[in-house]
Order: C-alpha cells, then sequence, then structure tokens
C-alpha cells in the first residue's frame, strides 16, 4: 500500500463540511516600517527667501556639508538657481579670493575647506596644492605624475613646476595628463587648429598660477591668523590657571588664619579633629577670597563661634557614638 495515498486519505477523512465552507485564511502582511525623516527635512520645504537668509549667516563649508546630508539638500544646493546661497556664503570669509574659472562653487569650496584627500576622501589632510586643485594623503601620491620639462614641451590644464638638483618637472595629476595626450592626438591632422588649442591651454594654465599665487598668500595667511588665535586661547587658559593656583593659595592662607585664631581663642580640641576641619573648611565664611584684616575677622567671629559651638556638639555625639559601640563590642566579646 502505498504510504503517501493512505496519508492523503486520512487528511482528507478528518476534514468536515464545515471546514470546507470556511474561507482559507490570508496570509498576513508584514507591516511596513515607516521610514523617519531626519530633523532637517522640514527645512528643504520653505520658502526659498527663507532659506536664503538662513544660509546666508553659513560658510562655504557649512553649505558642502549640508549638501552631503540629503538627495534633497543635493539637488537644492548643486542646482544653478542656487548659485546666490553659495556667493553669501563665500562673502563670510574674510578676503576670499574670487572663484576661479575652471571650477564650481561647490569644487571651489571642497579644495579649500574640507580638509579631505582628493581621491580617497581621507581626512584630516591640510596641505593643498592650489595648482593641482587638490589635496592628497601619501596613499594617493600616486596619482601624480611627475614629467621631466623636456619631455613635455605641451602641458596639462593643471600643472605645477618643481625644481630639483638643477632639473626642472612638471607634476599634474595622471588623468589630466592622459586626457591631455589623448585630446592632443586627436587634434594633430590640423596643426593650425593644434597650435592655437596648445597655445589656449598654456593662457589657461598662466591663469591658474595667478589664482594660485593669491590662494597660497590668503591659505598663509588664514593658518597664522588661526595659529595666533590658538596661542592667544593657550594664554588664556595659561593665565587663568596661574590665577587658579594664587587664589587657591590666598584660600589656603585664609584658611590657615582663621585657623590659627580659633585655636588662640580655645577651640583647639576642635582645631585638631580632622572632620571637624573638614566641615569648617567648607563653610561659606571660611571659602572667602578676601584677605583676612581685623574688620573682616571681626564680621564673621561670632558666626564662627556659633558654628564652632554647633561642630563641637557633633564631635562629642560622634565620640559617644564611638564609646558606645566600643563597650558594646567588649561586652559582647567577654560573652
Amino acid at each position: 500500500m502505498n504510504l503517501r495515498r493512505s496519508k492523503r486519505r486520512r487528511a482528507c477523512a478528518g476534514r468536515t463540511e464545515d471546514d470546507d465552507d470556511a474561507e482559507p485564511e490570508k496570509p498576513q502582511k508584514k507591516m511596513k516600517r515607516m521610514k523617519v525623516k531626519g530633523r532637517l527635512a522640514g527645512l528643504v520645504m520653505l520658502p526659498i527667501d527663507v532659506m536664503a537668509e538662513i544660509f546666508s549667516h553659513l560658510e562655504p563649508l557649512d553649505i558642502l556639508y549640508l549638501s552631503w546630508t540629503s538627495k534633497d539638500f543635493n539637488s537644492l544646493l548643486m542646482s544653478r538657481s542656487s548659485v546666490f546661497i553659495w556667493k553669501s556664503a563665500f562673502a563670510n570669509v574674510p578676503d576670499m579670493p574670487g572663484l576661479p574659472p575652471d571650477m564650481n562653487e561647490a569644487q571651489y569650496a571642497r579644495l579649500a575647506f574640507a580638509p579631505l584627500c582628493s581621491f580617497c576622501n581621507r581626512p584630516n589632510i591640510r596641505k593643498i596644492d592650489w595648482r593641482l586643485r587638490c589635496r592628497t594623503c601619501a596613499s594617493c601620491n600616486d596619482e601624480i605624475r611627475i614629467i621631466p620639462t623636456k619631455n613635455a614641451i605641451p602641458v596639462p590644464r593643471r600643472t605645477t613646476v618643481v625644481h630639483c638638483a638643477g632639473h626642472s618637472y612638471y607634476q599634474c595629476l595622471k588623468s589630466d595628463h592622459d586626457d591631455f595626450q589623448k585630446e592632443r592626438t586627436k587634434r594633430l591632422p590640423d596643426m593650425v587648429g593644434l597650435v592655437r588649442w596648445e597655445r589656449e591651454q598654456k593662457e589657461r594654465l598662466q591663469r591658474i598660477e595667478e589664482h594660485a599665487v593669491i590662494c597660497e598668500k590668503w591659505s598663509d595667511l588664514r593658518a597664522t591668523v588661526r595659529a595666533t588665535e590658538l596661542a592667544a586661547i593657550r594664554q588664556q587658559r595659561y593665565t587663568e590657571w596661574v590665577r587658579d593656583i594664587v587664589i587657591g593659595a590666598k584660600t589656603l592662607t585664609v584658611h590657615r588664619r582663621i585657623m590659627e585664631r580659633l585655636t588662640k581663642m580655645g577651640w583647639g580640641e576642635e582645631i585638631a579633629d580632622p572632620e571637624t576641619v573638614y566641615l569648617l573648611r567648607e563653610e561659606t565664611l571660611v571659602k572667602q577670597r578676601k584677605a583676612l584684616t581685623e574688620r573682616e575677622w571681626a564680621k564673621i567671629s561670632d558666626l564662627l563661634i556659633k558654628r564652632m559651638e554647633q561642630l563641637r556638639e557633633i564631635r562629642l555625639n560622634r565620640e559617644q557614638r564611638r564609646k558606645s559601640y566600643s563597650s558594646l563590642c567588649y561586652n559582647a566579646g567577654a560573652i
């Protein structure tokens, strides 16, 4: 007998007419998880004049980071209609050189302010090559090609000249060099057009060189100002630290003089108790940073004496509890 067939028969025999009339259960649908929008999502829905007023108080790096937060901000800030936002942001930077003709606003902001490698986005890359328009980390230095000047009469659009051991070399990006060679190869049949194109490239390179010199001066000045600000902050912290030490020394001197006066007045037993001294030093009258003159002592002496009486009572109660506890332990041990 077929085992599978018998199982099907038993299953069919167990069913009733009610089961046949019942509707088959529908599979439960999984609840879709609602995507929670960020807090900045509502900012995109604001009127453009309101956003322009908000963005007018930001710097280019803030606008750049904001464009990286979401697709909505990216499409908004990277459109040509938002150029005025970038211009107002650049205007907030003192003595910022103008936008170069070979870069857009976002590229210029990234190069000037974002400390990221231009190839792998590694952070904390401070050095800027204004002629090559990039920042490179140690791992991405291979992206720069070094060419002897005698082998490169026509040069790419972004090039810097390096002098080493009496020889001159061109430095350029590999991508720029490859694109330049491909374009030059295409124009070889038309020699007149090739000469005109090479002249245009050299003029463009000259404009980049002039702009790079201005940017280097601005960058050096900005670094000097920042170093001066950091030095002022460090000096201020040092001054505050020295002041705290001096004030602390003065406070300790006041504490010592108050203790000496109280000892002469007959409170030596309380002054010898460490717990009483700790409570006394936390008093507002003792923690004052004023010099302890006779006039100042006359103001606080009565209040201090009342407090010393309270501290004496606290000390006596504490000693009484200790004696009671010691006698209790002694009697328990004797039993």
